[in-house]
């Protein structure tokens, strides 16, 4: 599966930005790993606000070559209203309904998938980044990948920068997915892109649903409630703890129960 790390940061060269023009400008490169002479190509694409309230683009940078688009891409007025009601709220929990996912796709989606829940998925149809931050920094496994890509994502308005993100592709193996900006991201520009410009697929149902199996396994903060374990038991043995010998997690949140 394809991550991300999403950056709202500044873009030179966006006509937008230098005119104030709200806008939604994307900005796409491939990692330089290993280093190579010419560097990777950067990739722009710039919505810009309409009278209806609509941000539209006609076109894609690629480096300085501009590419004009077959058919305008659209960003509706009604998504921009909904994620600027997140931010102005300071959003945490995101409805399913929202994001156009079901509970029951989900639920699919977890048995196609590497991922193992102890409990079944809830069925109150709500993502809760705030839980998701806490328990992901105990996320048991970590992995890094050379190469990648990055994206960079800033919404201008005429007093300035409304959001700034950052994010790369190894953010989930990394344990440092920031899913809140990423929903906002996702909301704005699901299915908006032009199928040539590069990773467009990442804002898409599709990869939403292949994030969400990594969302419900780390709130079940299994890291979390082990490393208390450890700490409960001071005369285990390193190997012992780095191999989980004796870990049962179901078995462990039932003792604690009675305990706490």
């Amino acid at each position: 599966m394809k991550h991300l790390f999403v950056i709202f940061g500044l873009l030179l060269g966006s006509v937008a930005y230098a005119q104030q023009v709200p806008a939604i400008i994307l900005q796409f490169q491939r990692a330089n790993e290993p280093p190579a002479i010419p560097e990777p190509l950067i990739y722009l694409i710039e919505f810009v606000q309409q009278k209806t309230g609509d941000y539209v683009a006609c076109y894609y940078m690629e480096n300085s070559k501009r590419i004009q688009l077959k058919k305008i891409c659209r960003i509706e007025k009604s998504n921009i209203d909904v994620v600027a009601q997140w931010l102005k709220n300071s959003e945490k929990s995101f409805s399913l309904s929202v994001l156009n996912v079901t509970v029951d796709e989900i639920k699919q989606k977890m048995k196609d998938s590497s991922y193992h829940l102890h409990a079944p998925i809830p069925d109150d149809s709500l993502i809760r980044t705030d839980t998701f931050m806490f328990c992901q920094p105990y996320v048991f496994t970590r992995k890094i990948s050379t190469g990648g890509f990055h994206f960079t994502l800033k919404w201008l308005t005429e007093t300035g920068v409304r959001v700034h993100y950052q994010f790369d592709s190894n953010a989930m193996g990394m344990a440092a997915f920031p899913l809140a900006n990423y929903l906002c991201a996702y909301t704005l520009l699901r299915d908006r892109l032009p199928s040539a410009f590069p990773e467009s697929t990442f804002f898409s149902k599709n990869n939403l649903m292949d994030i969400l199996p990594y969302y419900y396994q780390t709130i079940e903060c299994e890291g979390f409630y082990y490393k208390e374990f450890i700490q409960k038991n001071t005369g285990r043995t390193t190997k012992e703890n780095n191999l989980r010998t004796g870990w049962n997690y179901a078995d462990y949140l039932e003792q604690r129960k009675h305990t706490h």
